[in-house]
């Protein structure tokens, strides 16, 4: 598994920074937009149960490109962008309201034989992505690609730590229903590295997501940021466990060799970016 995630991972980071450093990140809400409906796609896949969710979810993600690059590709990025920011607080809200009390009961249930309707979860689904893709283009924006990609490392050493911590370590499961092969050791050694990162971040990298909020704030609110960041990004995984599980599949799909699907590696991501958008909204209009 790991001969095929490595060399998968490495790709895949070049290809952000190629979208975020490089000439390329003139492209970098395209590439958002794009990457969004393979997720949003991905995502209905699961949550169908019916016998065309190929067509439904590809026309889903089909009219997630059409109507979010409408401006990018007239031209008229600026006035695409003021309508992102103002509904992103909107979007953010609902997210965070949902990701902070919803989903949470939803993940603690474990109904992974549940045949309700699915309505809600859509809904979920649609919100969050596109919340997650406006905040994204927003941070990078506003903040610059050190604050991007300083939260995004971030996110993705709290989930390798969190993987390898919990084979290391083992000991009692996080959500057995949900997911068996998560323990709570690797729960903790993801929250733990995802605060070091932000702590010496804050010193060491100007203009990182960590030194915005110590600017803004203290070390206790960067910490706490942390532990609450870093919880729900696990919270993400799990809860795109429970759906997986539910569909009666592995991965969210197979374009990324040992990685599974594009959900797969943004199910922490677009969890949380909603709640750093509110985070930093806050510290502009209250710090």
């Amino acid at each position: 598994m790991l001969k095929q995630r490595i060399p998968t991972a490495i790709v895949l980071l070049l290809i952000v920074l190629a979208f975020t450093v490089w000439p390329l990140s003139h492209y970098f809400e395209p590439f958002c937009f794009v990457l969004s409906a393979l997720i949003l796609y991905e995502w209905f896949k699961l949550i169908l149960d019916s016998d065309k969710r190929h067509q439904i979810a590809a026309g889903v993600a089909l009219l997630f490109i059409i109507v979010t690059m409408y401006f990018w590709l007239q031209g008229r990025e600026q006035e695409g962008a003021n309508l992102f920011y103002a509904l992103l607080p909107i979007m953010a809200v609902i997210c965070c309201f949902a990701w902070l009390l919803v989903v949470p009961l939803i993940v603690a249930r474990g109904q992974v034989e549940y045949r309700g309707s699915t309505f809600a979860h859509a809904v979920l689904a649609i919100v969050t992505v596109s919340a997650s893709c406006a905040t994204l283009i927003f941070l990078f924006n506003t903040f610059g690609v050190v604050f991007l990609l300083s939260f995004l490392i971030m996110i993705w050493l709290a989930d390798s730590l969190a993987y390898f911590g919990g084979k290391a370590l083992q000991g009692p499961k996080l959500a057995p229903k949900v997911s068996p092969g998560k323990t709570r050791s690797g729960a903790i050694c993801g929250v733990v590295t995802g605060v070091i990162w932000l702590l010496l971040s804050a010193h060491v990298w100007p203009g990182s997501f960590a030194d915005y909020v110590l600017a803004h704030s203290n070390y206790l609110v960067l910490i706490i940021a942390g532990v609450v960041l870093c919880s729900y990004s696990i919270l993400g995984d799990l809860y795109e466990s429970l759906i997986k599980r539910r569909a009666h599949v592995k991965d969210s799909g197979h374009l990324l060799p040992g990685h599974g699907g594009f959900y797969d590696r943004m199910d922490s991501i677009v969890a949380i970016a909603p709640m750093v958008s509110v985070l930093c909204l806050l510290m502009q209009n209250y710090a």
